[in-house]
């Protein structure tokens, strides 16, 4: 193809004005959700998402090295894409096409650049070449042929990196209950405001908003954007919106459960439903009653205050198809009557749903929880790639099979397979990351039931029952901690196999409860904390010693 010389001499926005209607109806396309747009716009919007819809920013290109010729066949190549490709898979294709700042679409060019791209970029750019050489095939059989050829290593998730793997034990821990303690203080806090501001509300509103997005994430081990295409009608129970979530009782039977949509398969919104409900337990539900009335309240007033007047059946049937992790527009847009706002939504469209920006707002809620980590300080963060690690080690540790592992993160059992195959060499490092297990080693080096040394002291509590022994008087006898629950964890303490340890994990907990109840901070509460995963530990490895003397003893009877 080549463009006429009087094409140069126009600027970019008369150029385009040119070509499209040079192309007439062949530059008009459909997106794969059926929004159209000019493959010579510089802006596609490609879905409803978002306050303005998703798009792909198309405007880099009339600054590119590309000839005329190879930015139109650009193009029309990502354009014809989109009608088969999710918004996000085909802006981070353009996006890695802007940054890699290509001279031509010859093979050429392609061979110079690719050993300098990272893997996650190759990819990125294998999938557009795919699409490149199916526009054109006899035009670009040599560039097939050679991508054909092309081995690409695939990414390597970092599942047990302490900065973005799986949380330690006591990481989990405090993340729980920091989230706990959030979920109470934004619920006492309420949204009504105490300010003349009008979108003072909204804004304490829109603060729950994320955090349940950030707790959907925590419980049902979903990605963002499964939770962007969440519906009310999703989340029963349908019957009735004015439900009283004060009265509202639960039981394993009837807890709130939740319909999820896939998303990376294909990424079509709202067409690929899982195929069994997730089920929310009763403190998670309450909270998604009290957010649902919240929101009903908001909707009401924003509907009132538009003098928009709407029946019980009505309310229900509107408020069945919104998202529920809304835009705020949703509040803020004026509908002239019921009949512009019925139109507005519907039962699988995008119209309110929030878009990309619900993953940062999520991150940014999850660094305000300031939560301390044993293993990396300061650089502690949660997000879903570490909380999804989390439950799928988890899974693993506990022998759970790998379709459960599967169906528990909403994937393939090809994809869950990572958490299973483990080699030897990362059982060590998941035994280097975890916490107890360097303690246990000094701890058991020697017999936990040998009599004491020279030296040694009895380590008892005040009803003289014994629990182990210090293996050095002075670290001891210096030590402020209260015995015996203060030397679990401690490298100079050897416990004792047969003592009551289950009766110090009881004490440990019961003091960790009362100051969580009291007003304390989790972060305040780490080495306590540390002290019952100690205890924990402790137990297990007695109940393994003991185990392990009673087979020698049956064994010696034989």
């Amino acid at each position: 193809m080549m463009i006429n010389s009087q094409f140069k001499e126009l600027d970019p926005v008369a150029k385009m004005a040119q070509l499209k209607k040079q192309y007439g109806k062949k530059a008009e396309f459909l997106s794969k959700e059926n929004f159209p747009f000019n493959a010579f716009d510089d802006k596609w919007t490609l879905n409803g998402l978002g306050n303005n819809g998703q798009f792909i920013d198309l405007t880099w290109l009339h600054n590119s090295l590309l000839s005329l010729d190879d930015q139109i066949i650009l193009r029309l190549t990502l354009a014809g894409m989109a009608r088969r490709l999710a918004w996000g898979s085909l802006d981070a294709m353009a996006y890695s096409l802007r940054n890699i700042e290509l001279s031509e679409l010859t093979v050429a060019v392609f061979k110079d650049i690719w050993p300098t791209l990272s893997d996650h970029i190759k990819r990125k750019l294998n999938q557009f070449l795919i699409g490149l050489c199916a526009y054109d095939k006899k035009h670009f059989k040599a560039l097939h042929q050679w991508r054909s050829n092309l081995v690409i290593g695939k990414s390597s998730p970092k599942i047990y990196d302490p900065e973005k793997g799986a949380l330690s034990d006591l990481e989990n821990q405090a993340f729980n209950v920091t989230m706990n303690q959030r979920s109470a203080a934004i619920i006492e806090r309420g949204f009504e405001s105490t300010h003349n501001g009008e979108n003072q509300g909204l804004s304490l509103f829109s603060g729950f908003r994320i955090f349940l997005a950030a707790r959907f994430m925590q419980i049902l081990a979903r990605r963002p954007s499964n939770l962007i295409q969440l519906k009310w009608s999703d989340i029963n129970p349908d019957a009735s919106i004015f439900i009283d979530q004060e009265q509202a009782l639960f039981s394993d039977d009837d807890e709130l459960k939740v319909r999820m949509f896939k998303a990376k398969r294909g990424g079509q919104f709202r067409q690929l439903p899982e195929g069994e409900p997730l089920i929310l337990n009763n403190a998670i539900s309450k909270e998604v009653l009290h957010y649902r009335n919240g929101y009903l309240n908001m909707l009401i007033k924003s509907l009132s205050a538009q003098d928009i007047s709407l029946s019980d059946e009505e309310l229900h049937r509107i408020f069945q198809c919104l998202p529920v992790f809304f835009t705020d527009a949703l509040f803020k847009t004026k509908f002239s009557d019921k009949t512009e706002l019925f139109k507005a939504v519907s039962e699988n469209g995008t119209g309110f749903h929030m878009d990309k920006s619900l993953t940062s707002s999520i991150n940014n809620f999850f660094y305000s929880l300031n939560i301390v980590s044993e293993r990396v300080g300061d650089n502690f963060r949660v997000g879903n790639n570490r909380i999804r690690h989390t439950v799928g080690t988890n899974a693993n540790r506990d022998n759970i099979h790998l379709n459960i592992i599967a169906k528990i993160l909403g994937n393939t059992p090809m994809s869950a397979q990572v958490y299973v195959d483990l080699s030897d060499e990362t059982r060590v490092l998941i035994d280097q990351n975890f916490i107890a297990n360097d303690f246990l080693a000094k701890a058991f080096s020697t017999s936990v039931s040998s009599l004491m040394q020279s030296g040694e002291i009895a380590i008892e509590d005040d009803f003289g029952d014994a629990f182990g022994k210090s293996k050095g008087i002075k670290q001891c006898t210096g030590c402020q901690r209260s015995k015996p629950l203060g030397c679990y964890g401690c490298d100079n303490f050897s416990a004792l196999a047969s003592g009551d340890h289950r009766s110090q994990r009881v004490k440990a907990q019961r003091i960790y409860d009362f100051r969580i109840n009291t007003g304390d901070a989790p972060q305040a509460l780490l080495e306590l904390k540390k002290q019952i995963r100690y205890i924990d530990a402790t137990i297990i490895a007695c109940d393994q010693v003991l185990q392990q003397q009673s087979t020698l003893e049956n064994n010696d009877d034989h």
